[in-house]
Parts: C-alpha cells; structure tokens; sequence
C-alpha cells in the first residue's frame, strides 16, 4: 500500500503537524509492538483519528507483510528440492526454445562446440558447457530467497522471534548478520579495535579471501554486524568498564579507581591509575602536566589526563579521568581522588592553561603546589589582543623582556618601557598579564623546578598520540581498551630506553673525567643535555666582581648572536654550593655552564653529588614505592607471572607454526584448544558458579552517562583575523585591515 496515498485520505478529516508525525513514524516500524506503541500516541492525540488508522493501515500491512513473506518461504522451499541446475524461469525459457531447435542444423565444431545453421538463414557458435550463466543457476535462485525478515506475532517484543509457515530455520526479527561467519565476527572486532574502518575491513576480507565474489557477505554485513555488537552493549558500557577496573584490581591491588554518580544512578565521573603509573609518581611526581581534550568518547565526556615526565625526558601518564563537566568542584573532586591514590605527598609544580575552574580547584586541592600557566598560550594571545600596528611593532621587544632577563626587576623595568613606547600604559589585558606575570615569566617561574618545561604542549602532543588509537564513536569500554593498548607502546619506548641505558655507554665528545662521570650516571638524553652546556661552558669567561668572608660573586660572560650575555654566580663558602641567576639547576636539575665554567676554573674534574639530581639517573626508578598505608606497590603482583606468560607464549607460537603446514594438523590443533578451553574454564570457574559471591548479576550498577555538552575549544580565543579568513574575506597583509588584499591596499596605491 502506498502510504502517500494513504495520508491524502487521512489528512482530510484528520490534519495536523502532531498526527502527520505520528503517521509517518508508524508506517516505517518493523515490529507489530512498535506499531502498537505508534498508535497509542496517536489515540492519545486523536481518538478518530486512530480507529480511521487501525481500521485501514493495521490490517493491509500486516496482510502484505505475511503474504510476501508466506510466498519467499514457499519459494525457498520449492527451490530446495528443483532437480534443474537453473531457476524455473529459465526452465520455462528453454522449453520454448525447444520448438524451434527444429529449425537449426546443429555440426560438430570440435571439442564441446557446435556451429548451428538456421533454415532460413544464420550462423551461430554454442557450447554446451555455457549454455547458462551463473546468475541463472539454481544457487543463485535460492540465494535471492534467503530469509530477510519475518511477521512478528502480537505477544512477541521487538526483538522476539517467529517461524514463518514451512521455512527451514528460525530467524530473529533483528538486524540481520547475513552469512557472515565466526572468524569473520572476530577478524572484524580485532580490526575494530585498532580502529580500521568498515571500507577498509572489506578491502582486508578481499584481499585474505582471494577476490570480493569469494568473501561470503557483502559491506552491508559488516555495517548491520557493527549495529547489532553496538546494540547488544547499549545499557551496558557502564557495567563492562565497572567489571573491567574490578578485575584489574584483583589482579594487581595496586590498581586504584572510583566511578561516581550524578545522584540518579547514572554515571558521572571516573577516575583510575594502574600500579605501574602510581610507581611512576613516586619517581617523577614532582612535576604535573594537566590539560583536557575532548572528541575521545561517544558521550562528548572531557578526558582529563594527568601527565609526567620520567628520566630519560619521555611523557608518562599517572591518572586518568572521565568528567561530565569541567567546573571548579569536578576537577577538585578528581585532584582529591589523585593525592588518594599517589604516593608522595603533593606534586611541586603542575602547568595547565588559563582556565579559571582549574585554577581555583588547583589552589583548593593543592596548596603548597606552585601552579605555572602555560607560556605558550598566553604569547600566542598578543597577536590577537593587541591592536595590529602595536604587534607589528613592538612584538620583538616584548619577545626580549619575556624571554632574555634573568631577574624580576629586570623584567619589570623592560616590560613597562614597552608599554609606554607602545601607548598601551591602560590596555586590560596586557594589564591582567602583567598582574598574573608570577604564574608565567620565566624570570619569575624559573626558581621552581619544572623539568625545563614551561607550556603544557607535552600534554598536547600525547593527546594527538593517544588520538591516533581511538575516535569519538568509541563507547568507554572502547576507549578502556584501546587506551591501554596506546599507553602499553608509550611504555615500550621507556623500556627501550632503559635497554639502552643499562646495556651501552653513551660516547663523550669531550674526554673529560667530569663528562665521562656523568656519562654513566644518567640517562643518554640527559647526558646530551649536560654534555652541550659543559662544551658551551668553554666559551664563558669568569670576572671576580665582589668577594667577602661569606661569599665570592662572579660574572661570567658569553657571547651568543653577536650579542655579550652576563650571568652572575654567587659560590657560598659556608655550604660549599655554587648558584647561578640563570637558575637553570633550579628550573631543569642539570647545571648550567656558568656554573660549569666556575669549575673548570677552580680545578674540579668530577661533579659534586648534590649537584646530580636522581631522577635524571639511570637508576632513578630503583627504590621501593609504598602507598598511605605503608603498603609496597608493585609494577606486576606475581613476578613469575611474566616469565610463564613469556615461556608459554613462546611454546604456543611454536605450535601453531608446526600446525600450520597441513591441514590435518591444524584440525587438531583446534580441537585439542577447544578442549583445552573447556577444561581451563570450569578450572577457573570452580565446580559451580552458583557459589561464587559478589556476581555481576547481583551488583548493582551505574546507568550509561547521557551525552553532555563540553566546552571543547571555546576556551581558545579566535580572532577577528582568525574569524575572517574562516568565512573566506580577503585580508590585507599589508596594513592588517579586512575587505581588500595587498593588491588593492589604498596604503601601497596612494601616489
């Protein structure tokens, strides 16, 4: 029936934008209970209106649906038991051709061809062997009449099932999965997980299989099994993860997490940190780098990963968070859950960007922890806050007094002398910099330890890292899994890192004793580091400047881009310790060559130990690590394990290639692991389920987070600039005005 035609006789007695809706959401249903619930709403709307739909619509769909279904049924039948390698139809074509075979002259033309003369004229070539395309065979006739979808009885839900009369198999009355098969469901998932795209999987499937027409399915398999994996974990991506973090807490206690809700029973925030990440803190916790990203998750939750730094200079992650909302008591909330579950205390230093609700949970949460802003994110401002002339003008200078001055009257003195040359003496926002200047100048910052760092663009190159393993369709048990897969190769690369570190001997360019010292104490990255400011120390000159019973003060000059740099150094006699006013020690924990040059001055060929900082050692992660009970955290909780998981996997990789040369034996293989399964699974299970305690089914958990709104980029400030050539306007780089480009700037044409 043809529902336009069915609106037009129903719209004349019962019109409305509400019933037209209702209508139309009606005749797309696929299960009688939907429809059902469709014509509810309507009586609710409109009591005629629904006995006029009942009465007409109800009985005629449900007649055609059973019929044609009741006709494919009969067909597919009748098919099974056809003796004739072709359709019917083609049956019925060739026996019409038979009357007129009279008329043609068949003669052997070789092999299994004939030549047919007709009598009235005509020559032709047949094979016997062709003499039906595939298309036309009875494989393919019965193909066309696979089941698709079957009538739903009345006292059946949406996904119920029903037998259609005389059909062979029952068939669920959901999104089909075609014929794809079990390792084809599992091939799928593993490409799933590292996220290959459904086009992509089909081109993989082409390529094992031999060719498109050898896979068994088609794209539309792949799209409906995607659908219904989805649809069968909807409801329940809360519960997996919840599962996911308890069983990775009973295998190591060191795992540490906390799900919250919103107060009616759904999810709001998480938060976790395996026990190799809280070790981690108990290295490198002196330094945090806090930033949040977004597009991670299907809900549009803020994923907010709290990141370090190890000793050979590499990104490491000590927690992770999932918040709905990125206000001042979510991020104290998340901050508290941290000091729980690091050991350590407080970190020294953590760099985040200017958002006002970080910055106050920080100084709630964290008190005694210096909080640096990012640098970078607030020079990138100056283009956009200050007028175009004042930028193109005075941006070098204010580069100079930011980055070139060692002390903070020093910065002081040049930032106001450009101002004034600038006329921008009562501009608000370089006056709420200037009164921020503590969190952010590195004359002002640099007395506090931050590992050289002074942006949170570390955090923003491990967000596009992470972002190359999971997308924003993920569901959070998703994102769990490929998270983890994505920070086991971050960790990779420390492992290879310290390979190298404990195997091999970093090559001095300079055969001093005090480089060769510290070539086997520290990390290669941190030995290249040192090694550049002793060879930039040689070109320091020292200058006695004052000296008295308690102190001797130097100048030490250097000459870099034709410009001559002083640094100061003060030596305390009393403590035996050597300062510097670049506070290059204090800031990155490897000393400066001014201070370098003090000691080549005075003779001193091996560094002092206080000068050598433990987390830049090659052995800076020696050490036990314990938590606010005393307890001892550990990386893996059975140190065996690894070595039986290694020499298992080892043999296991033997077997299946021995297996693998025949087919024999890899049917014995499969059985004998099926078997094998079994026997480890009621091992594992014990001998009933029913007495294990604490189930899954009889915790209660937390519903699916409903999909939020975040703030995703509109903390970043765009421009007019940034804003014009977005819409495409012509933007002069020439005088910095919008509506013409340099060709027509009136400033270049005016004679």
């Amino acid at each position: 029936m043809c529902v336009r035609h069915l609106y037009s006789n129903f719209r004349i007695e019962h019109a409305g934008l509400p019933l037209k809706n209702i209508l139309w959401a009606a005749a797309r249903v696929t299960t009688i209970s939907w429809y059902e619930a469709e014509m509810d709403k309507m009586k609710e709307q409109d009591e005629e209106a629904w006995k006029f739909k009942r009465q007409v619509y109800l009985n005629t769909s449900r007649k055609d649906r059973v019929y044609i279904m009741l006709r494919m049924a009969n067909r597919r039948i009748a098919g099974m038991v056809w003796r004739h390698p072709v359709g019917p139809r083609i049956v019925k074509i060739i026996e019409k051709n038979k009357l007129g075979a009279s008329q043609c002259i068949p003669r052997l033309a070789g092999g299994s061809k004939y030549q047919i003369s007709h009598m009235y004229g005509g020559e032709y070539e047949a094979n016997v062997f062709d003499y039906a395309h595939d298309c036309y065979k009875k494989e393919a006739y019965l193909s066309s009449y696979e089941p698709m979808a079957v009538p739903n009885q009345p006292n059946q839900g949406a996904f119920g099932c029903s037998t259609v009369q005389g059909a062979a198999q029952t068939v669920p009355n959901q999104p089909n999965q075609g014929t794809v098969a079990s390792s084809t469901v599992e091939g799928s998932a593993q490409l799933g997980s590292v996220n290959i795209p459904i086009h992509q999987k089909v081109s993989i499937f082409e390529v094992q299989s031999g060719g498109m027409d050898k896979i068994g399915f088609i794209k539309k398999d792949i799209y409906n099994l995607e659908c219904s994996v989805n649809g069968k974990l909807r409801n329940h991506d809360v519960e997996l993860v919840t599962e996911y973090f308890m069983a990775e807490q009973k295998k190591n206690e060191g795992f540490y997490f906390k799900i919250e809700g919103d107060g009616h029973d759904r999810f709001s925030r998480c938060f976790w940190a395996d026990a190799t990440s809280r070790r981690a803190y108990g290295f490198y916790g002196d330094v945090v780098v806090f930033d949040t990203t977004f597009n991670t998750n299907r809900y549009d939750l803020t994923f907010a990963p709290m990141l370090g730094v190890n000793n050979h200079g590499q990104t490491i992650v000590l927690a992770c968070a999932f918040l709905s909302e990125e206000t001042t008591e979510s991020f104290v909330w998340m901050f508290e859950e941290f000091k729980k579950a690091m050991p350590g205390g407080e970190p020294k230093t953590i760099i985040t960007d200017q958002d006002a609700a970080m910055a106050i949970a920080i100084s709630i949460a964290f008190p005694t922890t210096f909080h640096r802003l990012c640098i970078w994110h607030i020079t990138s401002k100056f283009s956009v806050k200050l007028p175009r002339d004042a930028y193109n003008e005075y941006w070098r200078e204010f580069q100079k007094a930011i980055w070139d001055t060692d002390n903070k009257d020093e910065f002081d003195a040049k930032w106001n002398i450009v101002v004034t040359k600038a006329g921008l003496t009562d501009h608000p926002w370089l006056s709420s910099m200037f009164d921020l200047r503590e969190s952010w100048v590195p004359a002002y910052t640099r007395q506090f330890f931050a590992a050289g760092m002074s942006s949170s663009q570390r955090a923003e190159g491990s967000h596009g890292f992470f972002k190359q393993y999971i997308s924003r369709r993920n569901s959070l048990m998703d994102f769990i899994i490929r998270f983890e897969r994505a920070l086991s190769h971050q960790r990779e690369k420390e492992l290879v890192a310290d390979h190298v570190d404990a195997f091999e001997v970093a090559q001095c360019l300079l055969p001093m004793p005090m480089n060769k010292q510290m070539a086997t104490l520290y990390t290669r990255t941190m030995f290249q580091k040192f090694e550049q400011e002793l060879i930039q120390s040689t070109a320091c000159f020292l200058e006695l400047k004052t000296e008295d019973a308690c102190k001797v003060v130097f100048n030490v000059s250097e000459r870099k881009n034709w410009e001559t740099r002083v640094a100061e150094v003060v030596y305390v006699k009393d403590s035996d310790h050597a300062s510097c006013s670049c506070k290059r020690f204090e800031f990155v924990g490897i000393i400066c060559k001014h201070i370098l040059a003090l000691f080549r001055r005075d003779q001193i060929e091996y560094m002092p130990e206080k000068y050598i900082l433990k987390r830049w050692k090659k052995t800076a992660k020696c050490g036990l690590v314990s938590d606010a009970n005393g307890k001892e955290i550990k990386d893996c909780a059975d140190p065996g394990l690894l070595i039986k998981r290694s020499t298992m996997s080892r043999l296991a990789s033997d077997v299946v290639e021995d297996a693998l040369m025949s087919e024999e034996g890899c049917e014995v293989l499969s059985a004998t692991l099926k078997c094998l399964q079994v026997k480890l699974k009621l091992l594992k299970d014990g001998p009933s389920n029913n007495e294990v305690g604490g189930s899954s089914s009889q915790t209660q958990y937390m519903k699916d987070p409903k999909r939020v709104r975040c703030k995703r980029r509109s903390k970043g400030v765009t421009g007019a600039k940034e804003k014009a050539m977005k819409r495409g306007i012509r933007h002069c780089r020439e005088c910095g005005h919008i509506g013409h480009d340099r060709r027509q700037c009136p400033a270049l044409n005016t004679p």
